[in-house]
């Protein structure tokens, strides 16, 4: 976790090793860390509420907020007045969402009470590009029960909160531009673990989508989001540019160094039980939400981008030798497979162009007495020959970067 404020600009320059050549200094508050952001909480009861204040408020009109309330003589949300209600639906910027409805089922004629109360970190502007710690979430949660009280009049009993569904991210900023960030978003998706995300348990393929902003004036087709959900539905996985998601609702101006939020949604009360131990709110720690989002996103990406790329560098490897043996002029119908084998299989076989140099190492120690000079200088003209490949150049760099950077959390 570290506190940053600097933007970085990046050069454009594709072929730039070190794209920190330029910096601007800009303040943009944000702690990099892994932390709460939307939830769902539950286990909560409704022990008064002012019925007059509630149809005054509701008839005033207030775009920013909806009240709904129906009364109930068989309920079992029975006020002091003597009143039952039905259902009780309160909804603005500051709380959310909250709701307490009575429910009857016809099929066995049994009832109960469906108590919820969905929460955004923001509050009442829509800017959360900060996650919440811990504590910072409890005291989320108190905030708006006493908004609730002071504001509605509702007294309610939350001393046994639990959480029924909860949003955790990694939030950083990034040393390049974010459509840079295009084929590592893509080797996440396509690389999880498909028993995980994928039709069913018995399935190899990966179910994702991906969202695309398309600038006809510019002439650009930029990727902004990448999302997928497990086979139950139970965890959802999303990567995106945060600071164009700000920027997009009018929250946050123009950023020269861009922001990148990855996202787990947990939506299984049984998977946070075993993370904190219960589902109760109390019960919710810095350290257990870190070491639930690293379990996931670990077994989901980092382990699987390292088992892939260990085969990758055969897979080179045996590539490289085959077209080299077909012809001495080698690279043109080397790009052309990968290029086609990338639109076959989905995963890459040339990720990055930069994953080249240790290939022709290698292959050149078999062949030269001197194999370190000849193979640099063989590396430097296979990049000179890379004119079409250049949105390969610099992938792995990247991926390293993001993984580094939640690891460091």
């Amino acid at each position: 976790m570290r506190k940053a404020t600097t933007k970085i600009k990046a050069s454009l320059n594709p072929l730039l090793v070190n794209p920190l050549a330029e910096f601007e200094h800009q303040q943009v508050p944000l702690i990099e860390r892994i932390g709460i952001d939307r939830s769902i909480v539950f286990n909560f009861k409704l022990l008064s509420l002012d019925t007059d204040h509630l149809s005054t408020l509701s008839s005033e009109k207030n775009e920013n907020q909806y009240i709904d309330m129906v009364e109930d003589e068989k309920s079992p949300i029975e006020l002091p007045n003597g009143k039952r209600i039905g259902k009780l639906i309160i909804q603005d910027q500051f709380v959310g969402k909250l709701m307490i409805v009575f429910k009857k089922s016809n099929l066995n004629k049994s009832s109960y009470i469906n108590s919820t109360l969905a929460i955004s970190v923001s509050g009442e502007n829509q800017n959360n590009l900060q996650n919440l710690n811990a504590d910072g979430y409890k005291k989320r949660i108190e905030d708006i029960f006493k908004h609730l009280k002071k504001t509605y009049k509702l007294e309610i009993n939350h001393s046994s909160l639990e959480v029924k569904q909860l949003e955790l991210n990694s939030t950083f900023f990034l040393d390049e531009r974010f459509w840079k960030y295009k084929y590592p978003i893509l080797m996440m998706l396509r690389n999880l673990p498909p028993k995980r995300y994928g039709k069913n348990k018995n399935n190899d393929s990966v179910k994702y989508a991906t969202w695309y902003e398309s600038n006809m004036e510019k002439k650009e087709v930029n990727l902004e989001t990448g999302y997928a959900k497990n086979n139950n539905n139970s965890i959802w996985l999303k990567f995106y540019n945060k600071g164009k998601h700000l920027q997009d609702i009018g929250e946050m101006g123009e950023l020269e160094q861009d922001i990148m939020r990855i996202e787990y949604t947990i939506r299984d009360k049984e998977i946070l039980r075993a993370a904190f131990g219960s589902n109760l709110v109390e019960n919710i720690t810095d350290e257990k939400i870190n070491k639930l989002f690293k379990k996931n996103f670990n077994r989901d990406v980092v382990n699987r981008f390292h088992e892939w790329h260990k085969r990758n560098h055969d897979e080179l490897l045996e590539l490289v030798s085959k077209h080299r043996a077909l012809n001495e002029k080698w690279t043109s119908g080397f790009f052309r497979e990968c290029r086609q084998y990338a639109e076959v299989n989905g995963l890459p076989v040339l990720f990055d162009l930069e994953d080249m140099e240790s290939v022709i190492q290698e292959l050149q120690s078999k062949d030269c007495k001197d194999p370190n000079r000849n193979a640099k200088n063989k590396y430097r003209r296979f990049i000179k020959q890379a004119v079409y490949e250049t949105d390969l150049l610099g992938n792995t760099r990247r991926m390293k970067e993001i993984l580094k950077k939640v690891s460091d959390m």
